[in-house]
């Protein structure tokens, strides 16, 4: 992908995105209890109770 902006590359200018972190808007309370949902059903799946599938597993 190429970004030039006519005069940017003469002057050896980079354009980059930059990074957001939302770690300080987590809520912590819901996020332990996500993460508490996730490692039950974690348990689940090591006896086979339930089959764990993530969204680049699943095909879509």
């Amino acid at each position: 992908m190429a970004t030039d902006c006519g005069d940017c590359s003469k002057k050896r200018y980079r354009w980059k995105r930059t990074r957001h972190s939302h770690k300080r808007k987590q809520d912590l309370v819901q996020k332990a209890l996500k993460q508490a949902d996730l490692d039950t059903l974690a348990l689940a799946a090591e006896q086979g109770l339930v089959d764990i599938k993530y969204l680049d597993e699943a095909g879509f």
